[in-house]
């Protein structure tokens, strides 16, 4: 960001375009996957929006008719034209709709190219209901601007509107941005600011005009950002970047603040303008793939290191002829290899599930066969650890519309890890029960448990908490990373309460079918 030059006053609380409130809106889901389709009306439909939704790109036209639609979701993949020729056909038939790209393809590239034709914004399958909310509302929130911005110009045409037809364009496109913007004058006062702003660093209400930073946020962690940055002459420098943590790890954020000066036409300086973006999916991008770098070089490095080590001792003949002993370290080899198949078979199962390339096939799943499948199929761990696994699941339990072999693969790693976890001689309780539009399934242990500390990033990609208790335990710390994936694709939620030395409760919420009258 270079230094540029904004022709503004000092502005007041009334100089800026106050934001739309809410309303519902009318919005076409344009996917080829059935359950995309109906996952996001039931999501969106209970906000108040009218949702239509189009198997096609050419269904999709036909229906597309100017001033009906305000938000428009487009698959990039369809199988008669790809999503961004279907976002030329939005512009030329609707300048108004805006669209949000969904793809499980999600490239930069891609990004870039649906950007450049007219996408808002770019959501990544398989997403979160809250992802999904989150992107829907900051498109509208452009659309409501966009067409706030509209009524005004008619109004200004009309001479009803007094303000300067510069300044309002301006202010419109400022409020309009993604990013959040700040500017200060010379005396460090807030003279420009945006709605991206507030929802960026976490403050509830429109920073006031004409106070300082260390006035309204004392102690935030951009306010010691800029007192840095105003300790440098802003003559001194065209640009400053630096990033800024706000919050816990658990739910906090990353922003890049990128500064620069307020120049006037003369070159002389006015103040500084602060451009802040949200980086906290890039941070977590290159945190997962160091933790995949560490993972590589002990989960993989050691087993391996066993099993040559086992066999050089074979080969060389040191281990000499007892066969007993032989078989031994051949058993060993072979728990290794097993360990190292479990592990490429867990990331082969997140990359499928991250790259959306996971064929699914939704159906009324009866969770009391597939649980009860499951514990028969686990029953040989739990009696050899002495462990009681107790189901209490009612017969009349509701079917709800899942994916099966997911559903499998969801229990058998909850009652799996209930059963590593646990003490001899302890318990697994697994019961179900309607919740307020759900089908509730616990997964109870009287195992070792965790400290609070942990339950923050149970879900993480590679996480294992390490404990003593842990230590010979074998794992890829990939499981639940699995089952909350799985979990959020059938637009349910999973939770997990535990204490140390009392044991864990994973709660997995699936939502049940709406009912049909007549």
């Amino acid at each position: 960001m270079a230094p540029f030059s904004l022709d503004f006053g000092l502005g007041t609380r009334d100089g800026f375009c106050e934001m739309s409130e809410e309303r519902a809106a009318r919005i076409l889901v344009i996917d080829d996957e059935m359950g995309m389709r109906e996952g996001v009306k039931r999501i969106l439909t209970p906000r108040g929006h009218t949702v239509d939704t189009a198997e096609t790109g050419m269904v999709a036209l036909e229906i597309l008719k100017p001033g009906v639609f305000d938000l428009a979701l487009v698959d990039l993949k369809m199988p008669d034209m790809d999503g961004i020729q279907i976002l030329e056909e939005i512009r030329k038939r609707d300048e108004g709709v805006v669209s949000v790209m969904i793809t499980a393809y999600a490239t930069i590239e891609a990004a870039v190219d649906a950007t450049k034709h007219g996408a808002l914004d770019f959501l990544a399958k398989p997403f979160t209901p809250n992802e999904l909310i989150t992107a829907v509302d900051k498109a509208l929130h452009v659309r409501w601007l966009r067409l706030e911005a509209a009524r005004l110009r008619e109004q200004r045409a009309h001479d009803l509107l007094a303000l300067d037809q510069e300044r309002s364009q301006t202010r419109t496109i400022i409020n309009a941005m993604v990013d959040g913007l700040l500017v200060f004058n010379r005396d460090r006062r807030i003279v420009l600011t945006n709605p991206a702003v507030n929802l960026l660093i976490g403050h509830a209400s429109r920073l006031p005009i004409g106070e300082t930073l260390p006035g309204v946020l004392p102690d935030h962690p951009l306010t010691v950002s800029m007192e840095k940055v105003w300790s440098t002459a802003p003559d001194q420098f065209a640009m400053l970047s630096e990033e800024i943590t706000i919050g816990t790890d658990g739910d906090g954020k990353t922003l890049m603040a990128n500064v620069a000066p307020v120049l006037n036409p003369k070159g002389e300086s006015l103040g500084l303008a602060v451009v802040l973006r949200d980086i906290s999916q890039l941070k977590a991008l290159d945190r997962m793939k160091s933790q995949f770098v560490s993972m590589v070089s002990h989960d993989l490095k050691a087993p391996l290191a066993a099993i040559e080590g086992y066999l050089d001792l074979i080969l060389s003949g040191a281990a000499g002829d007892d066969p007993d002993r032989n078989r031994t370290m051949l058993e060993r080899c072979k728990d290794r290899a097993q360990s190292l198949q479990m592990l490429i078979k867990d990331l082969l199962d997140l990359t499928s599930l991250e790259s959306g390339k996971v064929s699914r096939h939704l159906e009324p799943v009866d969770l009391g066969a597939v649980i009860s499948g499951c514990v028969e199929f686990l029953a040989v761990s739990a009696e050899e650890r002495e462990i009681r696994i107790d189901v209490q699941i009612p017969e009349d339990v509701a079917a709800v519309e899942a994916d099966r072999r997911e559903m499998e693969q969801v229990f058998n790693n909850l009652v799996s890890n209930a059963i590593k976890y646990n003490l001899p001689g302890g318990k697994v309780c697994i019961s179900a029960r309607a919740e307020e539009g759900y089908l509730r399934v616990d997964v109870a242990d009287t195992g070792i448990g965790m400290d609070e500390e942990d339950l923050g990033r149970v879900f993480d990609e590679f996480c294992r908490v390490r404990s003593e208790e842990t230590s010979k335990i074998s794992g890829t710390g990939l499981g639940l990373t699995i089952v909350k994936r799985i979990i959020d694709a059938h637009f349910g939620r999973v939770e997990v309460e535990s204490k140390r030395g009392e044991g864990s409760t994973f709660s997995v919420f699936l939502p049940l079918p709406a009912r049909r009258e007549g």
